[in-house]
């Protein structure tokens, strides 16, 4: 399931200009759900759609497996003609809120730093 919440907060972030968001699932599918956003603006509707993955199996298990999977879809799909194009990658935080991450080229680690030694 995806939090519409924080979604609809996302899109209003996103998209300035819109009056309206309507979200409701289309279906579900071996490896996920989606979900249609139909957004009211000053010069019409627009329509977009949320994908889910689900964790059991197909290498989704872990949520940085469902991370890879997006962020590759995002990258890809304007290389493949007439396919439909991806606007956004998301990731919904611990509380709650939905995140941003498409479009990075390089993606980092912050960590902390401790004295040690190392594994190998």
């Amino acid at each position: 399931m995806i939090n519409e919440d924080a979604i609809r907060t996302y899109l209003f972030q996103r998209f300035s200009d819109i009056i309206r968001v309507d979200i409701k699932k289309l279906g579900s599918g071996v490896q996920g759900s989606g979900f249609l956003i139909e957004m009211q603006t000053p010069e019409g509707e627009k329509s977009y759609v949320v994908k889910t993955l689900l964790a059991e199996g197909f290498g989704h298990d872990y949520p940085s497996d469902r991370a890879a999977v997006f962020l590759l879809d995002f990258d890809e799909y304007r290389n493949l003609p007439r396919h439909v194009k991806a606007v956004d990658v998301l990731a919904e935080m611990e509380d709650g809120s939905v995140k941003a991450v498409g479009g990075g080229v390089e993606y980092y680690l912050l960590m902390e730093k401790v004295e040690g030694r190392d594994y190998f």
